[in-house]
């Protein structure tokens, strides 16, 4: 079934940062967008580890932790795969990693109009009543 709706309002929103200027400067950053997982571990590590240990019991056990791959203008983007993993090592979930994006978009760096003119769609198996959590690299604006 192909969503068309919005995120519902009572959805919650957790982000670590309001800009991407920590991210981008960090020395693994062009690396883990262009695909290496290994570089994405280490600026995840460095960056985001606390921030994902201080959301713990915020999410029911059995939470799925999706995201959706995205292949970027660079490669395969890393991060949000690797966050994903992350996150539901940490916060006692699971990964899912079979919803894939079909279209590449190259939302990267795009403004609010370019992603809205250019949406993607997914294709994916979601298990119904199941608690989803939605993870990327990249706040949408």
């Amino acid at each position: 079934m192909e969503r068309i709706y919005a995120m519902p309002g009572d959805a919650q929103h957790f982000h670590l940062y309001s800009s991407d200027k920590d991210i981008k400067g960090h020395p693994s950053y062009v690396a883990a967008k262009g695909g290496d997982p290994d570089a994405a571990l280490e600026l995840i590590e460095e960056l985001a580890f606390d921030f994902l240990y201080g959301l713990k019991g915020r999410f029911p056990d059995g939470t799925i932790f999706v995201s959706p791959y995205a292949r970027e203008a660079s490669g395969d983007n890393a991060l949000p795969l690797i966050l994903s993993l992350m996150a539901a090592e940490i916060l006692g979930g699971e990964s899912e990693t079979d919803i894939v994006q079909l279209q590449r978009v190259f939302h990267t760096g795009a403004d609010p109009m370019e992603r809205l003119r250019l949406r993607p769609s997914f294709e994916g198996t979601v298990k119904q009543d199941a608690p989803f959590v939605l993870v990327d690299d990249a706040r949408a604006q």
